[in-house]
């Protein structure tokens, strides 16, 4: 069977184990041109396959195409296009952002003029995916220089792809920077592209989530109004598509904090229950599930409720820890369906990318707040010291894991306040402080932190009967406060005939101790006498 015959059989099978007999370079030399591109594509196919599988040697598979067509620029193309599709990790896109400057600066073969719009376009977003991971302006606005210039280059029906990839670029600028100007930057962009008319619904998605990072800044509730339309264009285009409906979830449960209306709750909540018809396994979704009902448990002061939000983020966690265990899974299986026979023994697991491991951090953390706060309320309501103390150990997983949120220390300090009121011990009041102390480390003026820590000391005064425990010495408050200032200032005064006194003055606060300081202060006085 010839070289050809062999790889259209693998090609075809899909069988890329395959190819482990043609990794070397004395095989490559016994091949013609066209057989060399063949192999060149099936390493690239494999490359593909081993990215979809999270597998580590997709990267490998790749430099093998290139080096057996170094100067095939469409096997080229085509590697960096496989890689912002399905790369996951930094190193994929760095990979794929090579390949394209490699194209582009003309190191291989000659290109159609029409392909280099492509590439440029394809690099544009692989910067963004680069800029979204490292966390970086600078990536971005590298993507936005090339966007400006694909404007006015770019064929007509280029023009929405263009305006929906630019929108995302701003839309991510804004984030970092906070600035509204950028952040109302990407959503003009994005109404640009939404005139042009489109039916994808992974535009109206990423339409939505827009609008609401928007809103975020400016807390104005037509935002939320608009991503509600957005997100109910893709369950219209789509009803069967369950990313559509858990956004349009999450809108109106951010409507129902804002509104209080029941209405809003309402549409949350069926629209969590259409995605359990269609995708029940979605720890996230519970999770978003069990924090609409917390909710709404904590407006209307209703155990029952608070209960059902305790069994959502119970089925969030068995589903989350589910998940986590078939990745394991299948990157052990991965690291050992190379098409080589392992010859270690043991392997240290490598650490996940950066930028993922920070997500599932996130969502980890949300999720143990929210449920030991539900535990917490329906504890303290029910006095049950079992759920106080289930509480307890899960703001304590949650700091000991990741210590830097200051609200995680509060929600554990407020837990040993709580166990502390119930068994009249001083002791648990201790180490309230001493959370709520950590706490202001991270955050000095918080004033969640800050009221209490006084409402405990001030308990623990009470219960100890020692007014002195009220005012250590670290903690300025509820004892005498002397107020000291200097304030330095010019005046000047007119007096009109008619016994009119005018004074305009300023002061500027030059020392401040126990009062405001930075005070800067203009005054204009007017004094006529008249009798009665």
């Amino acid at each position: 069977m010839s070289f050809k015959e062999k790889l259209n059989t693998i090609l075809s099978s899909g069988e890329f184990h395959q190819l482990a007999q043609f990794r070397e370079p004395d095989v490559w030399s016994q091949m013609d041109p066209h057989e060399r591109e063949l192999l060149s594509l099936l390493f690239l196919k494999q490359g593909e396959h081993q990215l979809c599988q999270k597998n580590k040697l997709a990267l490998s598979s790749f430099e093998l195409s290139t080096q057996i067509s170094p100067a095939n620029p469409l096997i080229l193309h085509m590697q960096a296009q496989t890689l912002l599709k399905f790369g996951t990790e930094l190193k994929h896109f760095l990979a794929a952002k090579k390949k394209c400057k490699m194209l582009l600066s003309k190191k291989t073969g000659v290109l159609p003029k029409s392909q280099f719009f492509l590439i440029y376009h394809d690099l544009a977003s692989i910067l963004i995916k680069i800029g979204s991971i490292r966390q970086k302006t600078d990536d971005f606005y590298q993507a936005d220089k090339i966007f400006k210039k694909l404007e006015h280059e770019a064929p007509p029906d280029q023009h929405f792809s263009i305006l929906w990839d630019w929108a995302l670029c701003w839309i991510f600028i804004g984030k970092l920077s906070g600035e509204l100007s950028d952040m109302s930057c990407g959503i003009q962009k994005f109404q640009q592209a939404k005139n042009i008319g489109c039916n994808d619904i992974r535009f109206y998605c990423d339409h939505g989530l827009a609008l609401i990072e928007y809103f975020k800044l400016v807390n104005n509730p037509a935002l939320l109004i608009q991503a509600t339309d957005s997100f109910k264009r893709t369950v219209e285009i789509d009803p069967g598509f369950p990313k559509g409906w858990l956004y349009l979830g999450i809108v109106f449960k951010k409507r129902y904090y804002f509104s209080e209306d029941l209405a809003d709750f309402d549409e949350a909540d069926t629209c969590f229950t259409t995605i359990t018809k269609l995708c029940a396994d979605d720890s996230f979704l519970w999770l978003q599930w069990g924090l609409l009902y917390l909710k709404k448990g904590k407006l209307l002061g209703c155990t029952d409720i608070i209960t059902l939000s305790i069994e959502k983020f119970q089925k969030a966690k068995e589903l989350h820890q589910l998940h986590a265990t078939l990745e394991c899974l299948l990157e052990h299986q991965d690291e050992n369906t190379d098409g080589k026979v392992s010859q270690k023994t043991s392997r240290v697991k490598k650490k996940s990318e950066e930028s993922n491991t920070n997500s599932q951090d996130d969502i980890k953390k949300l999720l143990y707040l929210s449920w030991g706060e539900a535990e917490l309320l329906l504890g303290v309501e029910c006095n049950d010291y079992n759920l106080i103390t289930k509480a307890n150990k899960k703001f304590k997983l949650v700091i000991t894991n990741l210590c830097t949120d200051p609200y995680a220390w509060y929600m554990y300090a407020k837990s040993y306040v709580e166990i502390g009121s119930y068994f009249n011990s001083a002791d648990y009041f201790t180490s309230a402080i001493e959370a709520f102390q950590k706490g202001l480390e991270l955050d000095p003026i918080n004033i969640n932190l800050l009221q209490g820590l006084a409402s405990t000391f001030l308990a623990m005064g009470t219960l100890v009967q020692n007014p002195k425990s009220l005012h250590p010495g670290h903690f300025r408050g509820y004892g005498n406060i002397h107020h000291q200032s200097i304030d330095l200032g010019l005046s000047y005064r007119y007096l009109f005939d008619i016994g009119l006194n005018v004074e305009l003055s300023y002061s500027y606060r030059c020392f401040a101790k126990n009062c405001p300081q930075n005070v800067n202060a203009i005054m204009c006085m007017f004094e006529y006498p008249f009798g009665l």
